[in-house]
């Protein structure tokens, strides 16, 4: 009788677990990929946004953990994934954060060491080279770059420095994942090997995701919001490529059309009233503070989501946009700019707009907030299907394996 083959050990490396959409689909991976074929673990550069330090990963003597995890991590631990963090915390802790990784993949042998984002690509390369015997690398990439000249230097930067690693043996990934093709496409034009290329939709579960009149009053609810309002909701990280500025120049035409209509935005954009930041500015200028919310981070976000009339993706750049896909799971209108695979995942069941176009936005905005309640509900239903039979969760996790297992035979 063969025996089976001992499960492959893979070991993730991101900047951090915080919530985002990158870490949020790592999470999600995690769970549907196969646990009889690979053995996963993950690593941060950085700690958590409530991290102090901690003890290492199994097998790895360096690395480092936090004593409060952030809810994400916790969620990644409970599926049965072991975490670690690298504790960096700027260029004096580089080279102990460095040295650690070294020594957890000379202990922990990974059949492929799999990284999420350009910093965390460029560390997993660079340290990689310095091993005995290098495990296969995977590069994970989850945006388009239509305009390199908008991006942030710090970004501009790392996106150059992946670039020209990406294309030296021996130091470069055997395989890059691009979450879209446009993104794919943007980064071979700025000079990223065409061979690399693996394009994977992100997915998700429905199931995730509550929907429905009930799963509506709860969240009003949550968020002591009148169900008469008429509630337009927004998410993402803190970066000008999300153009919250030019929703907020849209939502204040959508304001004075509608005066019962208010915005909620989640996530690390939303800060603090008052704080110097463009968003703040933005809200200030066009004089709507009272009619806009600012969630922050939040953890419930899924559930909060069937309380909205209409989502709003701003964008000018995206690779697969998680939050509008989350979103049609939930059975919300969805508005969005088309930028990256946004058509693709909408088709037919919301309203396309282009991006940095604020009139036009404010229009779409408004037309979704005015549909009947027989719209609303056929058009959430259909959206729905279409997040289920298109761009399911087990279809990413297959795909995934897939490429798992074709980089640990090769490294093998």
């Amino acid at each position: 009788m063969t025996a089976a083959h001992p499960r492959r050990r893979v070991l993730h490396l991101i900047n951090c677990l915080s919530t985002g959409g990158t870490e949020r689909m790592l999470a999600r991976l995690l769970r549907a990929c196969d646990r009889d074929r690979f053995e996963h673990a993950v690593l941060t550069l950085l700690d958590d946004r409530d991290e102090a330090g901690g003890a290492p990963l199994r097998g790895g003597r360096s690395a480092r953990r936090r004593i409060e995890p952030s809810p994400l991590r916790r969620s990644i631990e409970s599926s049965g994934v072991e975490t670690g963090s690298l504790g960096l915390r700027g260029a004096l802790s580089a080279p102990a954060a460095l040295h650690a990784l070294r020594r957890t993949l000379i202990d922990r042998k990974p059949a492929v060491l799999c990284s999420w984002l350009y910093y965390a690509n460029a560390v997993a390369a660079a340290t990689r080279r310095t091993l005995p015997r290098r495990p296969a690398l995977l590069w994970n990439i989850r945006q388009g770059v239509p305009d390199l000249a908008r991006e942030p230097l710090r970004v501009r930067t790392a996106i150059r420095i992946g670039a020209w690693v990406s294309r030296r043996p021996g130091l470069g990934p055997q395989a890059i994942v691009y979450n879209s093709a446009s993104g794919a496409a943007d980064h071979v034009r700025l000079g990223y090997p065409p061979s690399l290329e693996r394009i994977v939709f992100n997915g998700l579960d429905p199931e995730e995701v509550t929907a429905g009149s009930e799963a509506r009053t709860a969240a009003r609810r949550a968020l002591g919001i009148d169900d008469d309002a008429l509630l337009v909701g927004a998410a993402g990280r803190d970066d000008p490529a999300k153009d919250h500025c030019g929703l907020v120049a849209a939502f204040a035409r959508v304001s004075e059309a509608l005066p019962a209509a208010h915005l909620l935005i989640a996530g690390p954009a939303a800060c603090a009233l008052g704080s110097e930041t463009p968003l703040m500015r933005a809200i200030a200028e066009f004089g709507v503070s009272r009619h806009i919310s600012l969630l922050g981070l939040r953890d419930d976000w899924l559930r909060l989501l069937p309380g909205l009339d209409c989502f709003v993706s701003s964008s000018i750049s995206e690779g697969f946009p998680n939050a509008v896909a989350e979103a049609m799971a939930a059975e919300v209108p969805v508005v969005a700019t088309a930028v990256g695979e946004t058509e693709a995942l909408l088709g037919p069941c919301g309203a396309l707009v282009p991006p940095s176009d604020p009139r036009q936005l404010a229009e779409a905005i408004l037309a979704a907030l005015r549909l009947t309640p027989a719209a609303r509900s056929s058009g959430g239903a259909a959206s729905r299907a279409r997040i289920a039979e298109r761009f399911s969760m087990a279809a990413m996790a297959s795909r995934y394996d897939a490429i798992l297992e074709s980089l640990a035979a090769h490294r093998e």
